[in-house]
């Protein structure tokens, strides 16, 4: 583990496969996911809190505000498992947040992360 290097170089520091726009995985496998990211165009609920909205406006800036925090929080997401990636360098994807925050948190904000994971 090469831990005290910036986070540029872990980031730029991947193998081929994770590197490869389906990450391993089958078209099957992104159609499906795709299906499930595209519910939010058909969940009724969407369709209700725009009719609630008090204008066009209104809802116009209610969505583009919620694509924004949506991107933002996808962007710190992605940014972070890259940096795991590089920084623990473990083939463990479902305990890689756990095992990057134990090793960066200091011990109070790691109970605080453990008890909102």
């Amino acid at each position: 583990m090469a831990k005290n290097r910036r986070p540029y170089y872990h980031i730029t520091d991947f193998t081929r496969k994770i590197s490869n726009p389906l990450g391993g995985n089958t078209f099957q496998y992104l159609m499906v996911w795709f299906f499930i990211a595209a519910w939010t165009f058909i969940d009724p609920g969407f369709f209700q809190r725009c009719a609630a909205a008090d204008s066009k406006d209104t809802a116009k800036k209610g969505i583009l505000i919620a694509i924004g925090f949506w991107a933002v929080f996808d962007c710190l997401t992605i940014l972070c498992g890259l940096y795991a990636i590089g920084y623990l360098q473990n083939d463990q994807g479902l305990l890689t947040y756990p095992l990057l925050a134990i090793n960066i948190l200091p011990a109070g904000m790691f109970g605080i992360f453990i008890i909102g994971f």
